[in-house]
């Protein structure tokens, strides 16, 4: 019955259709174009997109509008950084030019409103020394002294004299101890005693103007270090240098705009990587080791004290413990928590070697531990603070290689150098200190490679020729000596210190950047005196060279040589290089015909030539280097 019925309703709707089929012949149409119409289910999907890209579009806006009003930071948001010393103090940032001090408690805020900071002076305090052969009394420093009150004095030594009216004032005391500060004139010390000890610093402000005086170590007088002394005089500048002193411990300071501020009573929420560490800390799962580097429990701990005895037995593993290094070893915030570690011990033990260029080798690095010798790894970076063991950078070495990790107990490190047949003789460049060679002899004593600020001696690196006497070199050394790299400074931009004898983490907010001086105009020129850069930008003829992109495609690029010159303190600098403009034209010339277009190059013209294979390639030819060669740096044989 129901098949039936089904049929029966398709032979229905066939005659229909049939039927309105012969209606639709019999008709008369008129010529029309055919309007193409796509099926129903493609214009709907063809309008959902449409509206998609429309909602897309408004949510784009929206979130643009509303970074930048994130982005606008409202008066009172960059006081945030001063809640340590001064928290749920309110202030005001004047708009003109003034110094303001405040005092709540045993702390101070000073606001320098309308100030900038001119270079600091660095003065050697042992050039101060009164008898160099018995390190002890300093003879007087004067700042601020004119050139008369200068000429009437008895043999002064390192007087700072004064372009503008400001306070005299003179520091001495005794090597390695707190320095003493007076001064004649209306004038106020920010703080108790108006003494500047090792490692801190001081500020002496008057009506228009202040003293900053900071005593820290210096490589160059270990005996009494240096003292820095920035002058802070009135002139244009968008914001205010506000600094709270607390009565101990370590200044904060922030660059704020004019304007009403209120510093938050309690710390904003700490990020995830410090949440991280202060867990790890109090768990002991990161410590201060014996030999001064930071140390971390491994990641298989577990494993490690199931089969015996381990350095992390007084850590209770629980659950909690091994999630904290779960995530320390397999979340984002872990692999920057490490970093930091690695940043911290790489600049408190160093031992790192490097060969002539083209010279090759293979390594392998144990570090002795008691009676045996232990593994370690090799890595190919070096910490930045590495660069300052030189005055200048050596030329013609192949990358460094260092001892990557060190053992909590580890000492000397013993270097394993397997030569390959017939070397005669190898060079050895050696950051560290020599103790022992088996399987070479020493051509020559080890003459001493480091000039840089960073040396505590001239042989902290070592440059030493070896003549192999078998197939492996074994070299035994000592790394630098712990925090030789780290600075006062560079402690500031350090996520993990050390305070009272254990691990800290700071926090480092966006304030610690201060806004850029503005450069000074510079003129360039090459050896014949052809103008290469001037009112800001490079010539025509020296883009044409290709020498836009050493001397800067723009004013303020960072790392060109227009920058670089530009931040001399002056107002004008005029230079002349070692570059000739003409023979750089034809070098980059000839680069073009000969390597981009496949040309031949006769010395006045290209022949032969197809269409450019790259664009931006360019050329380099100096006086020092007559060759040409691509991507030129600065500082490599152009020199201005």
């Amino acid at each position: 019955m129901i098949g039936t019925l089904v049929e029966a309703v398709a032979a229905n709707r066939t005659r229909l259709r049939r039927a309105r089929n012969l209606r639709a012949g019999t008709r008369t149409h008129v010529a029309a174009q055919p309007r193409a119409r796509g099926p129903a289910p493609l214009r709907w999907l063809t309008a959902g997109c449409v509206l998609l890209a429309v909602a897309g579009a408004a949510l784009i806006v929206v979130h643009a509008r509303w970074l930048a009003a994130a982005g606008a930071t409202p008066p009172g948001d960059g006081a945030s950084r001063l809640t340590a010393v001064l928290p749920g103090v309110a202030f005001t940032v004047p708009d003109g030019p003034g110094v303001t001090v405040r005092t709540h408690g045993g702390a101070a805020l000073l606001i320098l409103s309308g100030m900038r900071a001119a270079p600091v002076q660095r003065v050697d305090l042992c050039d101060q020394l009164a008898d160099r052969t018995r390190p002890g009394r300093l003879l007087p420093l004067r700042i601020g002294w004119t050139f008369a009150d200068a000429a009437g004095l008895a043999s002064p030594r390192n007087v700072l004299l004064a372009d503008g009216p400001m306070p005299r004032v003179r520091v001495d005391g005794r090597a390695g101890a707190p320095l003493d500060v007076r001064w004649d004139g209306q004038a106020q010390w920010v703080g108790a005693a108006a003494r500047v000890a090792p490692g801190s610093e001081g500020w002496l402000t008057w009506r228009d103007g202040a003293l900053r005086l900071r005593q820290r170590p210096s490589s160059a007088c270990p005996a009494a270090g240096e003292l820095l002394v920035q002058l802070y005089r009135p002139a244009p500048t968008p914001r205010a240098l506000v600094v709270a002193v607390p009565a101990h411990g370590e200044p904060v300071e922030a660059l704020l705009a004019p304007g009403d501020y209120r510093v938050p009573a309690s710390p904003a929420a700490t990020l995830e990587d410090e949440q991280l560490f202060a867990q790890l800390q109090a768990r002991g799962l990161v410590r201060l080791g014996a030999n001064g580097l930071a140390e971390l429990a491994p990641p298989d701990l577990a494993a490690w004290r199931a089969a015996g005895k381990t350095p992390w037995d007084g850590v209770n593993l629980d659950g909690d413990a091994l999630r904290l290094l779960e995530r320390l070893y397999r979340r984002a915030d872990g692999d920057f928590v490490r970093e930091q570690v690695r940043v911290f011990n790489a600049e408190r033990r160093l031992l790192a070697w490097r060969l002539p260029g083209g010279a090759t080798a293979r390594w392998r690095a144990e570090v002795v531990q008691g009676t045996a010798t232990v593994p370690v790894p090799l890595a190919d970076d070096m910490p930045p603070a590495s660069a300052r063991l030189f005055a200048r950078l050596p030329q013609g070495w192949a990358p460094w290689q260092r001892v990557g990790a060190w053992p909590a107990d580890g000492g000397v490190a013993r270097l394993r150098l397997t030569v390959p047949d017939g070397t005669a003789s190898l060079r050895l460049m050696l950051a560290g200190r020599l103790r022992h060679v088996t399987g070479a002899r020493l051509r020559t004593d080890p003459l001493p490679g480091c000039d840089g600020r960073a040396c505590t001696a001239p042989d902290a690196v070592q440059i030493i020729d070896l003549l192999p006497d078998a197939g492996e070199i074994v070299i035994d050394a000592e790394p630098l000596a712990q925090g030789a790299l780290a600075t006062p400074g560079d402690a500031r931009y350090r996520h993990l210190a050390v305070r009272d004898g254990r691990l800290a983490w700071q926090a480092l907010g966006p304030a610690t950047s201060r806004p850029s001086a503005p450069l000074a105009d510079v003129v360039l020129a090459d050896r014949n005196g052809v103008t290469l850069w001037r009112d800001g930008a490079p010539t025509a003829a020296a883009r044409a060279a290709g020498l836009a992109t050493m001397l800067g495609v723009r004013a303020g690029q960072a790392g060109s040589v227009a920058t670089l010159l530009g931040r001399v303190p002056g107002g004008r600098h005029t230079a002349r290089m070692t570059l000739d403009l003409r023979l750089q034209a034809a070098a980059q010339a000839a680069l073009d015909c000969i390597a981009m277009r496949r040309g031949h190059w006769d010395g006045r013209g290209c022949t032969g030539a197809g269409p450019s294979r790259r664009a931006g390639r360019r050329a380099s030819s100096c006086s020092t280097r007559r060759r040409a060669r691509s991507s030129p740096r600065p500082g490599r044989g152009c020199r201005p």
